[in-house]
């Protein structure tokens, strides 16, 4: 039953117990909120926000979100063959004005809940998420230059969400098994104000609704695929 904390440059917040302790044992760490299941000794419970650069080994997994797992003014890595169940809740990279950085090669993201979740970068975050597998979801970016290549998407509509221009990533080589149609979805309040460049992918672009242009000019690189659906691309408003 005794906790045990990590040494320096290993995961700064894990907590652990052991198989039969009798309750639940919440710990605060360097800002992050751990806590460790009974019974269960094999999964590690993680949630918070991050302070200090952090890394999970593959060892101490699987992993398994208790509430949104914050990245800003750091970068969190996730070790090639670890496991994250996202559990319903976000990996947030990004806040504000503060950016972070995710880090994974070859790990498993999955989602237990029945509806989708998502990875999201905002606030120019970056990392690599390369040559994973994502289960149920998503990448949801508002701005942001991450690299998502050579992963393997499963069980979700819309593999890439946009939700306001300057995401700039980099999308290559990915796969979708059981999309009939992969698109990276142009959301909401995908709205440009500025002037912008939306980037040629390997996968098309389609409206949730619609898109707005005025106060720049937004630059469409020669070659890329928009679905329009049923919305349509306005372009200038009253005065501008």
């Amino acid at each position: 039953g005794e906790a045990i904390l990590p040494v320096p440059g290993e995961e700064a917040f894990m907590v652990s117990i052991s198989r039969f302790h009798p309750h639940l044992l919440t710990g605060f760490i360097a800002g992050y909120i751990l806590l460790a299941a009974a019974g269960i000794p094999a999964q590690t419970l993680i949630g918070g926000s991050c302070v200090r650069d952090t890394t999970f080994t593959a060892a101490k997994g699987p992993y398994k979100l208790s509430g949104a797992l914050n990245i800003y003014n750091c970068t969190v890595t996730f070790e090639h063959g670890a496991t994250v169940d996202l559990n319903g809740s976000v990996i947030a990279v990004g806040y504000s004005a503060k950016a972070g950085a995710l880090m994974a090669d070859g790990v498993t993201f999955i989602n237990s809940a029945a509806s989708a979740t998502y990875l999201s970068f905002t606030a120019g975050s970056g990392g690599t998420v390369r040559k994973c597998s994502l289960d149920n979801v998503y990448v949801y970016i508002v701005t942001g230059t991450p690299d998502i290549s050579s992963c393997t998407f499963k069980n979700v509509a819309n593999p890439f969400r946009f939700n306001g221009q300057h995401a700039h990533p980099s999308i290559s080589g990915n796969t979708f098994e059981g999309l009939a149609d992969p698109r990276i979805l142009l959301y909401s309040s995908f709205d440009v104000t500025a002037s912008d460049t939306l980037k040629k992918y390997d996968i098309p672009y389609a409206l949730y609704s619609g898109m707005s242009v005025y106060g720049g000019t937004l630059t469409i690189e020669p070659g890329t695929d928009i679905d329009l659906r049923s919305g349509i691309i306005t372009v200038g408003s009253t005065g501008k």
